[in-house]
């Protein structure tokens, strides 16, 4: 099967580390993260990190470096920071 692209030049896609730890003051308990920062996060599965369940309504993301537990209104819970030798 021919690649369809194959006679193109590949392009370098932008790669962001959202991993990397960055401390945001901003963000605490009972404050609103906006939501160009909650949507660059990834959606974290709180089994593999061993952090709580989420209750129905919220979300754990990382955005970087910090796990963020927000409701679905962008309302921030919790703030959990990466440690940071990793």
């Amino acid at each position: 099967m021919r690649l369809l692209f194959e006679n193109r030049p590949l392009h370098a896609v932008a790669h962001r580390d959202y991993h990397t730890y960055k401390k945001h003051n901003e963000w605490k308990a009972g404050s609103k993260i906006q939501q160009e920062d909650w949507n660059r996060g990834n959606k974290v599965d709180y089994r593999q990190y061993h952090i709580r369940r989420p209750p129905a309504g919220h979300e754990w993301r990382m955005i970087d470096g910090n796990y963020v537990l927000a409701k679905d209104d962008g309302m921030i819970v919790s703030v959990r920071h990466l440690p940071h030798d990793q």
